[in-house]
């Protein structure tokens, strides 16, 4: 039993020592990672490409932006949505470039020289996903999947569009655009309504 372990102990060291003279050695038929390739995400359906780094960390853009993008554009969304129908143009301020900002106001305005009113509730996210990115990671546009009710009353607080018991599955686009101050803005927005 002694011998075997002493057998033992001495292969060991022997593995120990080959280990350590080849290590840092480059060798033809060693694996080479490709600089490219590509993964596909099963939880978002997207095509992800990936490239290797000098210290061998894949990255890409989109993974770049990460999950806390992602959390933050749907605050953004949901903030600005509740704030068009509530007309609460103080609080659209902070999350919107001037010229898209300019188009909320003044259909605001309108809905009020009417005395309309719009109710928003906003019953959850199906998706949201990455659609584009600029080269300079400054620009990126995003797709959201949402389930909805939108009302519009009229003066006599009549329904004058939607249902309130219908949740609608809507489909929007909108591109956020990263300021100097290193703060996303949503800069254009475009909806396909219902989405099926």
């Amino acid at each position: 039993m002694i011998i075997e372990n002493i057998l033992l102990c001495a292969l060991a060291l022997v593995l120990v020592v080959l280990l350590f003279k080849n290590l840092g050695k480059s060798s033809d038929n060693s694996f080479q990672l490709p600089e490219k390739f590509c993964l596909f995400s099963e939880k978002t359906g997207q095509v992800i490409e990936m490239r290797l780094l000098r210290d061998n960390k894949a990255v890409s853009a989109k993974q770049a932006i990460g999950e806390e993008f992602i959390a933050r554009v749907k605050i953004i969304f949901k903030t600005v949505c509740e704030s068009f129908a509530q007309g609460n143009t103080s609080v659209l301020k902070n999350y919107m470039e001037p010229p898209i900002l300019e188009a909320f106001e003044a259909d605001i305005r309108k809905r009020k020289s009417k005395k309309e009113t719009m109710e928003f509730s906003l019953i959850c996210f199906d998706s949201v996903k990455i659609e584009s990115v600029s080269p300079a990671n400054d620009e990126i546009t995003v797709s959201f999947v949402t389930e909805q009710i939108n009302l519009l009353r009229n003066a006599k607080n009549e329904v004058k569009e939607g249902d309130p018991m219908v949740v609608a599955k809507v489909r929007d686009f909108w591109t956020f655009r990263k300021n100097k101050h290193n703060k996303w803005l949503v800069s254009a927005t475009q909806s396909e309504g219902i989405y099926e």
